[in-house]
């Protein structure tokens, strides 16, 4: 039915995306020989195991939805939301990218329940705003979350920017009618959404911000399994789960605080993330109550770094000790067979293996 404007959109998108995915390679290829050079030991080695808008009042009483756990529910639950917002939540204040008809034939839909084999298409989305990336190459990358924990990278392209720059705001809900899906190509910031889609915030996008007391849920639907984390490029965001079997004592690298400690996920697969200050001081009684107890995190935009073959903490991160995410119960049995047996046989092996690798790319390790 809109052809004309996907298919502008789409070449748009793909001439932005070739110049940005060059560049990248140019820059990934900078930061592992500087690396290489200057042998600096900012990761460990982890790859030895295999405008405001006037509110309405709504019908619907939502106070009541708290948690999003059940699959069912969760599409319930968003159909509900969706009847009750349609068309009576917009108005002549709304914030738009370009104040024309508000596009409500575009239908609502949940970043998992979208087709590949039917794209590219338009359609509505209600999402949080999980990361806002600065701007660089005339394009502007978010990390997306919908109701039931699902992510998507999200992207605004040339004149689009400057006005989604200054709609969307991180940390913020908003109401996002007429974006345009693809199936993605790369190069990917993020790659760890469960399908290969993307959305393209486009000049017939409208933006109102949400009000209903929906509560998002606090962890990603989609955690990473460390062997697939392996596979990843340099310097792509990841969530994963793990149980922290070993803390590495504090050092000091470029003069900040860093700290190494130890995963292994549902598999037994292990892997060394590095912890920079902000996320160290802030939870450096935590991380040592955590290698006692065994304690299980969640750790979000986790930067792969592929010369060290590892996961570092970023300027984007969040960890969580002790979740209530329902990937856990598979890890609370090997949590407790760690606490009777530690394996600490386990552990010393797969340190010294990790030591021996670092000799190899990083001088005087």
């Amino acid at each position: 039915l809109h052809f004309s404007e996907l298919e502008l959109v789409g070449i748009q998108r793909i001439s932005a995306r070739r110049k940005e995915q060059e560049q990248v390679r140019r820059e990934a290829t900078e930061d592992l020989a500087e690396d290489l050079s200057e042998g600096e030991k900012g990761d460990a080695i982890g790859e030895l195991a295999p405008v405001e808008t006037t509110k309405k009042k709504f019908q619907r009483n939502f106070s009541d939805l708290t948690v999003w756990s059940d699959d069912n529910k969760e599409k319930k639950l968003y159909i509900v939301l969706i009847r009750s917002m349609a068309p009576s939540t917009l108005n002549q204040h709304r914030s738009v990218a370009a104040l024309h008809h508000v596009p409500t034939k575009f239908p609502f839909v949940l970043f998992d329940d979208v087709e590949s084999d039917d794209l590219p298409k338009f359609k509505s989305i209600v999402a949080r705003i999980v990361v806002k990336f600065p701007r660089r190459h005339d394009s502007q990358h978010f990390i997306l979350q919908d109701i039931t924990g699902s992510k998507i990278e999200a992207i605004s392209y040339r004149d689009n920017v400057q006005r989604f720059d200054t709609l969307l705001q991180q940390g913020s809900t908003y109401t996002l009618y007429g974006v345009a899906f693809y199936v993605s190509w790369g190069p990917y910031l993020f790659r760890n959404f469960g399908h290969r889609l993307e959305l393209t915030l486009a000049t017939r996008t409208v933006v109102e911000p949400f009000h209903l007391p929906i509560q998002f849920p606090p962890y990603p639907k989609h955690l990473m399994p460390f062997h697939e984390v392996l596979q990843q490029p340099h310097k792509r965001f990841i969530d994963v789960i793990g149980i922290v079997i070993h803390l590495a004592p504090l050092e000091h690298i470029g003069g900040r605080p860093y700290r190494e400690a130890i995963l292994m996920d549902s598999r037994w697969d292990i892997i060394v993330v590095g912890i920079w200050p902000e996320l160290l001081q802030r939870n450096a009684l935590r991380w040592v109550l955590a290698r006692e107890n065994k304690s299980i995190i969640i750790g979000t935009m986790l930067r792969r770094n592929k010369l060290h073959r590892c996961l570092q903490t970023s300027d984007h991160s969040t960890v969580e000790f002790d979740p209530d995410h329902h990937t856990t119960q598979r890890l609370q049995t090997i949590r407790r067979s760690m606490i009777q047996n530690p394996r600490s046989a386990l552990i010393n092996n797969y340190l010294e293996r990790r030591r021996a690798y670092l000799a190899t790319v990083v001088p005087d390790v």
